[in-house]
């Protein structure tokens, strides 16, 4: 049962009201002034809140404004009585926080509308809000472990190889092993470090005292700091040639630290969801008074829909757009076969100027069982393929095919890898049917 309180200085009016809301089944409890009803909304927490404009001792502004200042009543509908309606008035009670206006006299159709049209809207807000967070909760569940693992796995997988086998890896091979290590140590330190940002921002923004202490603060020369963060993610990535910078000298109203945390993590996204060789822009302009900080890249893109669901550690069509393979092993044995794959495709990957022949290898476990290897995924086995698409392959093609089946063969022995079991199923094609790709 949703309650309701009202507060007015006119006990029939007070009377009236909560007989009318009583026979539509709401629980009604009251206040005959101003202080009196902040004290009990305080107390009792309504649903919705309705109250008289003028009042002797707390008008309903100085009550809206006393409700709305308080963070355990804030949110909670509020909706003036008066029969002076002027628009000065109304305005005045809107930018303090009023829900609705309810002119005097009115009838009970009247009033009946308004408190449920502000319960509904009231209803609807905390439902998205539920959502929010169970969707935030999701997303921390299913996306947190796997990011953090992910980097664990750098710097463990790495270094177990190395402890197992030290002797069969070159000394190029094992230096970019320590320097895969030290950017997994990098990556895991920015997923920590980015986790305790947004949770201390959650914190800090509930106290409006420290919420305004920084909105006051200031970034003098934003683009010099702009333009460190983006050159330094366009640097990590490898695609410093990629990235292009359009700045103005500007100050914002935000700490230079939270000024550059936000164009690191935006920079680092679009190097992450755009191809290598296509262009990230980085701009800072003034648009209508405002500084707009802008930053494109070539990506796929986000659907409207998605674009309005934007949240803390919010991720898209995670599972549509990255297809992985997976091999596990329960047991010893099966765990040092798994190990010696890793090793060949990591020496293949190292050794080849352009291994785009052979399937990447992502992450892997080897520390606790089940163990596993994680692949992109590399297409459908050639005997598979071959059945659905080989016989609409012309001559030519089917040459061109079986080439680059020997082309990878031969890039493998030539850096010492010897495939003992060549066979139609350890072939992936992939691509357009009628030019397919080999690895």
């Amino acid at each position: 049962m949703k309650r309701i309180l009202v507060i007015d200085d006119e006990i029939w009016l007070r009377d009236m009201v909560k007989m009318a809301l009583n026979q539509r089944g709401y629980d009604v409890i009251e206040a005959n002034d101003g202080s009196v009803g902040v004290e009990v909304a305080r107390k009792e927490l309504p649903d919705l809140v309705l109250c008289d404009v003028n009042m002797e001792k707390l008008d309903g502004y100085g009550t809206l404004s006393a409700l709305r200042n308080d963070s355990a009543t804030a949110t909670i509908p509020f909706i003036l009585m008066t029969g002076l309606a002027d628009n000065t008035g109304m305005r005045h009670g809107m930018e303090l926080g009023a829900d609705d206006y309810l002119p005097k006299p009115f009838t009970l159709d009247a009033l009946y509308g308004a408190v449920e049209a502000r319960l509904k809207k009231a209803k609807t807000v905390q439902d998205h809000a539920q959502g929010a967070l169970a969707d935030l909760r999701q997303n921390l569940s299913m996306m947190l472990p796997h990011e953090l693992r992910t980097p664990l796995n750098g710097i463990l997988g790495n270094a177990e190889l190395l402890a197992s086998d030290p002797s069969s890896f070159s000394f190029d091979v094992i230096a970019e092993m320590g320097r895969e290590i030290a950017e997994s140590g990098r990556a895991l330190e920015r997923l920590v470090a980015t986790f305790l940002a947004y949770s201390q921002v959650e914190i800090l923004r509930a106290d409006p005292h420290v919420n305004a202490s920084l909105r006051a603060k200031r970034t003098a020369n934003a683009a010099q700091f702009a333009e460190a963060a983006a050159r330094k993610q366009a640097d990590e990535s490898k695609r410093a040639a990629d990235l292009q910078l359009n700045f103005i000298p500007l100050a914002v109203g935000m700490s230079e630290e939270y000024f550059s945390k936000l164009v690191s993590e935006l920079t680092h996204n679009a190097f992450k969801f755009s191809k290598p060789g296509t262009p990230v822009n980085v701009s800072l302009a003034v648009v209508d008074e405002a500084v707009v900080l802008t930053v494109s890249d070539r990506g796929r893109g986000m659907t409207a829909d998605q674009i309005t669901k934007i949240g803390a550690f919010m991720q898209f069509d995670r599972k549509t757009h990255e297809q992985r393979v997976y091999k596990f092993a329960l047991d010893g044995e099966r765990m040092r076969a798994l190990k010696r794959e890793a090793t060949l495709l990591r020496v293949l990957d190292e050794s080849l100027d352009s291994p785009e022949h052979f399937v990447e290898l992502l992450d892997w476990n080897f520390s606790t069982s089940p163990f596993f290897l994680e692949c992109r995924y590399g297409g459908d086995s050639l005997a598979h393929w071959a059945e659905q698409h080989l016989g609409g392959l012309d001559l030519p093609r089917r040459l061109e095919l079986f080439l680059q089946i020997a082309d990878a063969v031969a890039a493998a022995h030539s850096v010492g890898v010897l495939h003992k079991d060549l066979k139609a199923a350890n072939v992936l094609v992939s691509g357009d049917p009628t030019r397919p790709h080999v690895r």
